[in-house]
């Protein structure tokens, strides 16, 4: 399942297992785009009673955008009680401070890994730290 906007887009799908949804992110994506993929996931998580954990892949994005921190905060991202595991994979410098700051500020991305590769994004959630 692919939901986003042009040019940049925010596909979010199931893995194999259907335990884990990925969010790709690509190109340069505005604040609608990742509200329009977080309800997506949303959607996808209610559908499901176990918990199920998010891989947000920036690899192919250049940015985040500067207002993300606000919709991020909004009170839709806090509903959803299955919510497992995030790792966030961000191979560059920039997005990987980005995503460290809003760490410290949204309550669901407390403990969110943050790599460089989708290898270790898998590494991570199966590890015990994660269990």
């Amino acid at each position: 399942m692919c939901r986003g906007g042009l040019p940049g887009m925010i596909h979010v799908y199931w893995g194999d297992d259907q335990t884990t949804l990925f969010h790709s992110f690509e190109g340069t994506w505005t604040v609608e785009d990742y509200d329009r993929a977080v309800d997506s996931l949303i959607d996808l998580l209610r559908d499901r009673e176990s918990a199920v954990h998010v891989i947000a892949d920036f690899r192919r994005s250049p940015a985040t955008p500067h207002d993300l921190l606000r919709a991020m905060l909004r009170p839709a991202y806090r509903t959803v009680p299955n919510l497992g595991h995030i790792v966030a994979v961000a191979p560059d410098f920039h997005t990987r401070l980005r995503l460290g700051i809003l760490r410290r500020f949204v309550p669901p991305l407390r403990h969110m890994r943050i790599v460089a590769t989708p290898e270790e994004a898998d590494q991570a959630l199966s590890h015990a730290w994660l269990n």
